[in-house]
């Protein structure tokens, strides 16, 4: 299959691994990424229709996996220090779920099978994550709608703290957060759960890994 990975940055982005993944299964995959130092990726925002179009456009994927996101550390309700908290809160958002909209918008256009998107837990035990719970409940959202109303088989990741991941390492660098990483996972997990997806032996859904960040 022809698989398209959104977000895909750094060698340590859980979408390189899951794109990794695939392509020992004999699958073909192209990455995007909003960075254009990033190596052996296509060069996309996906929160810009104009650039999902013209990525659209080159290649018709069967399979569109959105693990695109931006970090930006904790802020906590009430804490909001500057409106430069507020763009940076923002610019994260868009990249959940605007890029998530157009993904799926696309991909449905394109009679794809798959898609997949990878989220944290709804409801998040860091006081922190307030912005975060909002962006991956919407993704929860779109998924659920997905299977209501087209032809694809949605799926919506649910993680925790993946260990060796380019967002995780950044997560355990923030001060502000707690030390608390009970339920982190391995990065094969991530991956076990995306190769059983293409293997059509998981039905349409949320799929939970981990227990950690959940109350």
């Amino acid at each position: 299959m022809d698989i398209l990975v959104a977000g895909a940055s750094t060698p340590k982005s859980i979408g390189r691994a899951i794109g990794q993944a695939a392509e020992l299964d004999g699958h073909s995959v192209t990455y995007l990424s909003r960075n254009p130092r990033a190596d052996h990726v296509q060069v996309a925002d996906i929160t810009k229709a104009l650039d999902v179009d013209l990525v659209f456009k080159g290649m018709s994927p069967d399979v569109v996996v959105h693990a695109a996101g931006i970090y930006t550390n904790a802020a906590h309700l009430g804490w909001m220090s500057s409106r430069g908290d507020l763009r940076k809160i923002k610019v994260h958002l868009a990249a959940k779920t605007m890029g998530a909209y157009l993904l799926l918008n696309a991909a449905a256009r394109a009679n794809a099978q798959y898609f997949i998107a990878l989220g944290g837990r709804a409801v998040s035990s860091e006081p922190g994550y307030a912005w975060y719970t909002a962006g991956t409940g919407a993704l929860w959202s779109l998924v659920e709608f997905a299977n209501l109303h087209s032809n694809l088989k949605a799926y919506f990741i649910d993680l925790p703290l993946v260990a060796g991941s380019a967002m995780g390492e950044q997560f355990r660098a923030d001060e502000s957060m707690s030390r608390d990483y009970t339920g982190m996972i391995k990065m094969s997990q991530v991956t076990d759960a995306t190769t059983k997806i293409l293997k059509g032996e998981v039905e349409p859904g949320r799929i939970i890994l981990g227990e950690g960040w959940t109350k």
